[in-house]
């Protein structure tokens, strides 16, 4: 908005004057942005993401989703709730000793503890969850699209035999491989892939996991343009549960959005008492198996959907991509 502003401002400074040749542009326009994308999607480069996408993830394949309390079937306006957590104190800092140790990054740990629950709610030896990513690697065009963001797709085996240790180091480069292919769009590899749509909303992810650390601030810094961190009451409604982390000096705040529509504020906060329950345990020790991982059975009730078939029982029917 800034931009355009300045932008408007600029040109209504050209026309009172009655200059109306305008000048050639300093920095790039947004057209410019839009030109290079659609470069890069016919590009040699995009082709080999896309072929690093198909040979990880096979085609109808499904995402992790948590069993839902309603069908997803059903027509129904969607609302958005949030739930709330705090970690502090000597929770926080063991996790910040744990990922110097490690050599690993707070996001990365939680990250894969919400790999291993959300695995083990939908009864899978998989989880695929979509991960908010911002800071493109496009100077040239970021004095028009400041900090643009993309989505991506963070895939894990996570055996219950297996323990932490294990799912964090694929966690690792799961996430190094993300962030490596963010130039691509995130539903360019989503229909790549083939990955199964379900519901009524059709969604390909049902739950995205986004990680903000407040004490580095902010990374761009424009002349007169002002760059605004995402305000807490942000809603991304391509999910049915988005893990908000917010990491600032001496503790992290937790958000879950979740569809109000599909799940109970009782499922919500047992997941996130769940989660917060997984992590104390694999602080205090890494080599716990997944399978004793502490875990709510009540999380695997309600309508549940794996690898593109429904289970027996109430179930919701799952829609080809």
């Amino acid at each position: 908005t800034s931009v355009l502003l300045e932008e408007l401002g600029r040109l209504y400074a050209v026309a009172a004057d009655g200059r109306f040749r305008e000048r050639e542009p300093e920095n790039a326009r947004f057209g410019d942005h839009a030109r290079a994308m659609l470069d890069w999607e016919g590009s040699a480069r995009c082709r080999e993401e896309i072929g690093r996408w198909q040979a990880e993830i096979a085609p109808g394949t499904t995402a992790s989703a948590l069993p839902t309390d309603e069908d997803r079937d059903r027509d129904r306006l969607v609302e958005f709730d949030a739930v709330r957590g705090v970690l502090e104190g000597l929770l926080v800092s063991r996790l910040g000793e744990r990922a110097r140790k490690w050599r690993t990054g707070s996001m990365q740990i939680l990250q894969a503890v919400l790999s291993c629950l959300v695995a083990r709610a939908a009864g899978q030896d998989l989880a695929i969850t979509g991960l908010a990513l911002t800071n493109r690697t496009r100077t040239e065009h970021e004095r028009m699209i400041g900090n643009f963001a993309n989505e991506s797709i963070v895939r894990v085996e996570v055996d219950p035999g297996d323990d932490f240790t294990s799912v964090l180091a694929r966690v690792d480069e799961a996430v190094r491989r993300s962030t490596e292919r963010i130039d691509t769009a995130f539903e360019q590899v989503v229909e790549a892939v083939g990955l199964q749509r379900i519901g009524r909303r059709r969604l390909a992810v049902p739950i995205f996991f986004s990680f903000q650390d407040r004490r580095r601030g902010g990374s761009l810094a424009f002349t007169d343009v002002s760059v605004e961190l995402v305000p807490d009451h942000h809603l991304n409604t391509f999910q049915e549960i988005g893990l908000r982390v917010i990491e600032e000096a001496d503790s992290m705040q937790i958000r879950i959005e979740y569809d109000r529509t599909l799940y109970t504020p009782q499922r919500i906060e047992s997941f996130l008492a769940n989660l917060v329950a997984m992590l104390e345990c694999v602080l205090e020790d890494p080599r716990t198996s997944l399978a004793d991982l502490p875990f709510d059975a009540s999380l695997a009730e309600g309508i549940t959907v794996v690898s593109g078939t429904p289970r027996s029982g109430s179930q919701e029917h799952v829609e080809p991509a």
